[in-house]
């Protein structure tokens, strides 16, 4: 089981735009809504290193910029389109196979979730092209069945084995998501989440952990966290801007985000 000591700051990324930042940006299979602003998105999608749209998230991706009145052909383009293919549309399909940076990969292993094949192409790339990234910054909404949130927490927990030193987020109009493993962490929380968006969570997932904490409303002292006991949903920050967690098991961290604590 990893062990780590780590210090968190995803919301940095976003608050600079992804400027001085080395990551990938993933846009799946859902429709994009403002989980930050318009342009902050806008600028992270042209800020990344890489690229990744996954089957019907490309034509997701098209609609956002045709709705916000902005020209494909005037930012950048997908590096990396995967999927199986079955939910992208065939003219979006046959416009990407024609640009000339964009490498297009069909996934038709049905063991796998379309996320953790695009988390595996996009490893893939960075390899060939020989790059380094620190995070992958994922856009999705929840999609309403259950079973398919399960899978994408489920994706965050394989990506260990293939990307081990890429942090990997899941971005949701009203949350931002992570794993943290066991060991120590402290997690920066910028002033604009305390003040418009206050809640945040500790979800175990896979067993039971014991969790120490502090800078939250509810902390947690060798608490025991479990299903059919006690989990750590709708807690809230404390005013604190640093939170530190400890604990001797995999949880998914999760806090609020919307458009006032990232706006341009």
């Amino acid at each position: 089981m990893m062990t780590v000591s780590k210090t968190w700051d995803p919301c940095a990324i976003l608050q600079a735009n992804g400027v001085g930042y080395n990551y990938a940006i993933l846009v799946l299979n859902r429709q994009i809504t403002d989980a930050i602003s318009k342009c902050k998105l806008l600028n992270l999608w042209q800020n990344a290193a890489v690229r990744v749209t996954v089957d019907g998230g490309t034509d997701h991706w098209l609609l956002w910029l045709e709705e916000n009145n902005i020209s494909k052909d005037l930012i950048k383009q997908p590096d990396l389109v995967t999927g199986d293919m079955d939910s992208i549309e065939p003219e979006t399909l046959e416009y990407c196979k024609k640009i000339k940076t964009c490498t297009v990969i069909v996934t038709e292993d049905q063991m796998e979730t379309d996320y953790t094949k695009a988390l595996k192409e996009l490893q893939k790339y960075i390899k060939y092209h020989n790059m380094q990234i620190t995070c992958v910054i994922t856009l999705s909404e929840d999609s309403g069945r259950f079973d398919q949130i399960i899978g994408n927490v489920n994706s965050l927990f394989k990506a260990a084995n293939f990307l081990p030193n890429v942090d990997i987020f899941f971005l949701t109009k009203e949350s931002l998501s992570w794993l943290l493993w066991t060991g120590s962490h402290k997690i920066l929380v910028p002033t604009t989440a305390l003040e418009y968006s206050k809640w945040c969570s500790l979800i175990p997932f896979g067993s039971k952990a014991i969790v120490t904490t502090t800078g939250l409303k509810w902390d947690m002292s060798n608490s025991l966290l479990a299903y059919g006991q006690l989990i750590s949903t709708s807690n809230a920050f404390s005013n604190s801007p640093e939170i530190t967690v400890t604990t001797d098991s995999p949880l998914v961290w999760s806090m609020g985000v919307n458009t006032k604590v990232f706006p341009c």
